[in-house]
């Protein structure tokens, strides 16, 4: 009986582990950094676009811009 019980919560342990270790399609996006002259608004630098899931997805579209003298970066994330 008790072996069952074990049986039973390891099949249920793995069964939630498969759940949530896939992430549905939609929630990933591909994000660039873009750098634009704070002044005028210029696109001065776009680096190449990488994708982004789940939480690391948040954390990029929740990112304050990093401002270094006149020039400002964000992500943009599509």
């Amino acid at each position: 009986m008790k072996t069952n019980r074990i049986a039973i919560a390891i099949i249920f342990s793995l069964s939630l582990l498969g759940m949530y270790s896939c992430v549905p399609e939609d929630s990933c996006k591909n994000c660039e950094a873009v750098t634009y002259d704070a002044g005028s608004s210029t696109v001065i630098d776009r680096q190449d676009a990488v994708e982004y899931c789940g939480n690391d997805l948040f954390v990029k579209e929740n990112t304050a811009p990093v401002v270094v003298g006149s020039d400002s970066t964000v992500w943009e994330c599509n």
